[in-house]
Parts: structure tokens; C-alpha cells; sequence
């Protein structure tokens, strides 16, 4: 498998990635360099980048967290991979339980692992210490992912989502019953997407959603910096006679908090979330989904714990029409692109 940057980071001709173990630090060093330079040239035209490709979470394909600094959980467990740019602290904690590939664990810097175990390899950039803690496969310390990369990458996309038109609409009643009123139902894959503020988010009691199909994507575009999962007692189960359940387009949803810096995770979530400035706290309860954040302290003084249940998100957007992109900005980006790989590929070769 591979890791890193990859389809959604390019325009479509322009794919590339890290190899897990096989690339060398020139290619990684070339690869970042097209990176940039195609999102720098698309933030100078004022072209948008992202929103014109499918929404990819590439960088965090496969895993179940994806975290670009510290990591700290305890007493519980996540069923999928974990990946922590910076120091990972685990206690009595399993990581990779249902084997859903390797490897299961990736940390960035130190690893301190009391009491657990680790299902598949673990890559660790630093020093590991602990005790009990058991790690089933191999150990490298090589790390096979660019975090920084990563979250460049993210934090652009959820700034370009967060800017997408609604093509939904949303309102409660005095029950406290939030719904998300989509374009239609039509039978095909569509992307929809709904802006929601922080207040009105933390004032629900349960949320459903009305005219969506069950193959659509759907996009929740959440406004406000500190955000709690159960102000309102929210029950993001949902589901009532008028409307479908969030737990039936789980592997659909992407909850987008383009402006937290804190959310605290209560109860059961079904939707896969997208927090690229946040430092994410919980106290009890399931997450099932993705999660990609800038930091986790479900395990920190004063916190409780989640579980983690692998569910991948499941975006059907690029098999619908990608968001309107001027001509002239779509060429410049790919212009961009182009240029460097071709710069990239010269070093590459003045260096044989």
C-alpha cells in the first residue's frame, strides 16, 4: 500500500505517493515540491483548488485516526489504524482490533505504550517506552507518512468546503428535531451540502435528514470554535417518520468543522470528521468513522474515553459533476503542477 500525498492533492493526470517503504527522500522531496507549488499558484489565481477535484481524504485512507500532532488515549480502542505526527501515549488501550491493514500503528515522534496491544507493524520516528504493551507485527523506525504535507492538505480542504454554496437546507422545531432538507431524492449520486452554525448545531436533540439518497455524499459544513457533541443532548442517531437516520449515510457523511480549535466527543456518532485545527476531547460513547484532527486527548487528566469504529468514508462525489472551476484557473493550476514536476524530475536527474 501506499501513503502520503496522493490523487486528490494533483490534478487528475498528475498522481503520485510515498511508498510505504521503497521511496527515497529525493522522490518525497520532489513530491512535496509539485505539491506546493500547485497550491500556492491556486491560492495566487484565486482559483479553487480542492473543491474543483473529488473530496478525497487520501492522506488518511485506511485509517480509522488520523491525528498530525499528539496522540493520547487510554481504556478503550480504536478497530482501525492510527497515524499521530507528533508523541503518541496509549494505556490499556488496542489499536488496530480488527485488523484492517498495516500498519496498524504510525507515530510521528515518541511512543509510551502501558497495558494493550497493538494488532499488525507499528512505525515509530522516536523512542518507544512503557510496559505490557504489545506490539503483534514488526517495528521500523521509519515513518512512511509526511504529516506536515498532510495537514496542508487538510486544513485547504476544509476551508474549501466550508465555502461550497448549500444546496440544502436545515431548520428544528420546538422538539429540538434538526433536519437537513437535501436537493431531492433522484436516484443518482449527488453531493449535498448544508452549512449549520454552532448554535444551532448545540441546540438539537436529534437530527435527521429529508429528501438525500442513501448514496449521496453529504457535506456538514459546522461553524464555531469551541464545539460539544451534546449541548443539546444530541442524539446523532436520528431518525423519525419523516426522515432517514445519519447511522443509514454513515460511510457518507463528512462532518466539516473548518473553524474548532476544541470539540468534545459525546455518544454515538455516525459520519466521519474532518477538524483539521482541532484538539479533540471526549467523554463516552462511539465514534463511527474517520477522524482527522491536529491533536487527540481522550486519555488526558479529566477526560474520558471513546471507542473508535472503523467505518472509511465512502465520498460518491467523483462520479458526479466537480464544482464549477473557471477554465483559465483549472489550466493554471495544472500549468503549475506540470512546471514542477518537471523542475522535480531535472533535479532528480542532475543528481544521477
Amino acid at each position: 500500500s501506499s501513503f502520503g500525498l496522493t490523487t486528490a492533492m494533483y490534478p487528475p493526470a498528475i498522481k503520485h505517493g510515498f511508498s510505504a517503504r521503497g521511496a527515497t527522500n529525493m522522490k518525497r522531496n520532489s513530491i512535496k515540491s509539485l505539491y506546493a507549488t500547485t497550491i500556492a499558484f491556486a491560492a495566487l489565481t484565486g482559483s479553487s483548488f480542492a473543491s474543483a477535484l473529488p473530496v478525497s481524504l487520501s492522506p488518511a485512507e485506511d485509517f480509522n485516526q488520523f491525528i498530525f500532532n499528539d496522540f493520547n488515549a487510554s481504556n478503550s480502542d480504536t478497530e482501525g489504524r492510527v497515524a499521530a505526527g507528533g508523541n503518541v501515549t496509549l494505556s490499556s488501550y488496542s489499536v488496530n482490533s480488527n485488523n484492517t491493514g498495516n500498519p496498524a500503528l504510525v507515530v510521528g515522534g515518541n511512543l509510551n505504550f502501558s497495558n494493550g496491544q497493538v494488532n499488525g507493524d507499528a512505525e515509530v520516528g522516536g523512542s518507544i517506552s512503557g510496559s505490557s504493551g504489545n506490539i503483534t507485527g514488526s517495528v521500523s523506525n521509519s515513518v512512511s507518512i509526511d504529516f506536515a504535507a498532510a495537514e496542508s492538505y487538510f486544513v485547504q480542504l476544509s476551508s474549501e468546503l466550508s465555502a461550497r454554496d448549500a444546496t440544502g437546507t436545515t431548520g428544528y422545531n420546538p422538539q429540538g428535531d434538526f433536519t437537513y432538507t437535501g436537493s431531492g431524492a433522484n436516484g443518482s449520486a449527488d453531493v449535498q451540502t448544508f452549512n449549520i452554525n454552532e448554535s444551532d448545531w448545540e441546540s438539537a436533540t436529534r437530527f435527521d435528514l429529508v429528501d438525500v439518497d442513501s448514496d449521496d455524499t453529504v457535506i456538514l459544513n459546522i461553524s464555531g470554535s469551541v464545539i460539544n457533541f451534546n449541548a443539546g443532548g444530541g442524539n446523532y442517531y436520528g431518525g423519525n417518520a419523516n426522515g432517514s437516520a445519519l447511522q443509514d449515510h454513515a460511510a457518507n457523511i463528512l462532518y466539516n468543522f473548518y473553524e474548532a480549535t476544541e470539540i468534545t466527543l459525546v455518544g454515538g456518532i455516525w459520519g466521519s470528521i474532518l477538524a483539521p485545527l482541532a484538539s479533540v476531547d471526549c467523554l463516552y460513547g462511539q465514534f463511527n468513522g474517520q477522524v482527522i484532527a491536529n491533536e487527540w486527548a481522550c486519555g488526558s487528566v479529566g477526560s474520558g474515553n471513546i471507542e473508535g469504529h472503523y467505518l472509511p468514508f465512502n465520498n460518491v462525489e467523483s462520479t458526479a459533476e466537480p464544482t464549477e472551476v473557471s477554465e483559465p484557473a483549472s489550466l493554471a493550476i495544472l500549468a503549475a503542477g506540470l512546471a514542477g514536476l518537471v523542475l522535480s524530475r531535472r533535479k532528480i536527474n542532475a543528481t544521477k
